[in-house]
């Protein structure tokens, strides 16, 4: 610093000249006081700032200063921005997709890690040479629990023959079998109900015989009508044929043979179609039925003295009868007419209520369809389960040991889970994920929230529109997504 009352070089490196032409033009000094204080002596030009300083004792520190363009001190009104309409619907798309997307994915990477663990082999089964005790060792282990299922043939068959067994939970395999309980096949066939014959033609005289089915029994009484009601009649003791007299002079037709004819019993309200024997004419007309058999088989559970009733179930609950087993027990013979089943096939759901083993309900396993009145042969099966072997989770070596030796031809399937960690999966399945979609919902409200109060109107109102759009974009693109994971 150069003593007082010479110059000194410009703060910004700028050189103090004493040509006429710079001093003129140059600021006006500014003087520093001494220890008396300082005092300012302001000679304001336009365009510049205060730049002197004097001191009492004259002495002066000069210098120049940049000059300052009065703009900088001017206010400046600052305008509020309400945002962008766009912006605020990007947002919320972006929030959509990944409300949808990253469940969709982790679902997708879930699937796949149970299906990677999922394991199918043929069982190669070493018997013994009775062909009832054998071992069996599986590929892939750990095993977990509950998962292990052993099949022969198709498992819906219903079929004796097949073999189908299942992890009980603690290692133990159970036996699922099936025993035969009941067949259907017919019995007399094609019977006749009721015959219709004119006597006389001249005076109309006609009759109609109703011969007795085998579960009409003395007493029990038959009510016909074809247009208009023909009578009532009741079998004897030894079940004569029921003769009802009519007189066709008035009928529109004397043969009614386009007309269905109505027969009540005990048992169901039927209607017969008419078939012609004989001449053309003459007016000869047989209503059949056709005679099927439910044969009730005897088995392992039942004992001597034991009632069996019989049920359809898809006949209105139809009652065809109870019978006593006997000490050789004997099968049981149900007798059922297909011409009353109201249903157009000839697979019957079948109840059977037992003595001391309450009721249980049949389904038949057949080998082709028919429809009434004439059916195929069906059979029915009680389902029965017993242990035959066990499992060890941790090695996969098995063990099985049967009463009856299975049929060599059929191949044995093994379906089994290895043992894995899904714990995670299955806490963000039922925990996280839903939690991630609420804490996302919750952030893009309060966004909305924030942008309406910070005055950013477009960019909420935005926010809001694009729900929509969000949405339609999250379907579509989460449909692709499962074609892909998926494979649908």
């Amino acid at each position: 610093m150069e003593q007082p009352g010479h110059e000194a070089s410009a703060p910004w490196g700028e050189t103090s000249e004493s040509s006429e032409s710079t001093s003129n033009n140059a600021p006006q000094p500014i003087v520093l006081s001494g220890a008396e204080g300082i005092s300012l002596n302001t000679q304001m030009q336009q365009q510049e700032m205060p730049n002197q300083f004097t001191s009492s004792s004259e002495s002066t520190l000069t210098g120049s200063v940049g000059t300052i363009d009065s703009s900088v001190w001017a206010a400046h009104e600052q305008s509020a921005g309400k945002g962008s309409i766009l912006k605020g619907i990007g947002i919320t798309c972006l929030f959509g997709m990944s409300m949808m997307l990253i469940p969709m994915l982790f679902f997708g990477y879930a699937e796949n890690s149970w299906d990677d663990n999922w394991k199918t082999e043929t069982l190669e089964i070493e018997w013994d040479e009775s062909g009832l005790n054998g071992t069996f060792q599986l590929s892939d282990f750990p095993l977990s629990s509950c998962d292990l299922n052993l099949r022969s043939e198709d498992p819906w068959a219903n079929s004796p023959d097949n073999l189908e067994v299942y992890d009980s939970c603690e290692g133990v395999l159970t036996y699922h079998t099936v025993e035969p309980i009941a067949e259907f096949a017919e019995g007399q066939g094609e019977v006749t109900r009721v015959n219709f014959r004119i006597i006389n033609q001249s005076s109309g005289e006609a009759v109609y015989t109703v011969y007795p089915l085998d579960y009409d029994e003395p007493s029990y009484s038959v009510t016909i009508q074809n247009d208009e009601f023909v009578g009532t009649q009741t079998f004897d003791e030894n079940l004569t044929p029921l003769i009802f007299p009519v007189n066709t002079t008035d009928w529109a037709q004397p043969c009614p043979d386009g007309n269905d004819l109505q027969v009540m019993d005990k048992k169901v309200t039927q209607s017969y179609e008419a078939s012609a024997s004989g001449s053309s004419s003459e007016c000869n007309l047989n209503y059949t039925d056709y005679h099927y058999e439910f044969t009730f088989i005897p088995g392992s559970d039942e004992s001597v003295n034991d009632s069996v009733s019989l049920y359809l179930i898809e006949q209105n609950n139809l009652f065809l009868g109870t019978q006593t087993i006997d000490e050789n027990m004997t099968p049981l013979v149900f007798s059922a007419y297909t011409n009353s089943w109201n249903e157009n096939y000839c697979a019957q759901e079948i109840r059977i209520d037992i003595t001391g083993q309450g009721t249980d309900w049949h389904y038949p396993h057949y080998n082709r369809w028919g429809n009434p009145p004439n059916c195929p042969q069906m059979s029915y099966y009680s389902h029965y389960e017993t242990t035959i072997g066990l499992i060890d989770y941790e090695s996969g070596f098995g063990e099985i040991f049967l009463d009856e030796p299975v049929d060599d031809s059929n191949t044995i399937e093994a379906n089994y889970w290895i043992d894995q960690e899904f714990e995670y999966l299955m806490i963000a399945e039922e925990c996280l994920i839903p939690l991630f979609i609420l804490v996302m919902f919750v952030v893009w409200l309060v966004q909305t929230i924030r942008a309406f109060q910070s005055g950013l109107t477009n960019k909420g109102t935005g926010m809001l529109i694009g729900i929509v759009p969000a949405f339609i974009i999250s379907v579509i693109v989460t449909f692709i997504l499962a074609i892909i994971i998926y494979g649908f």
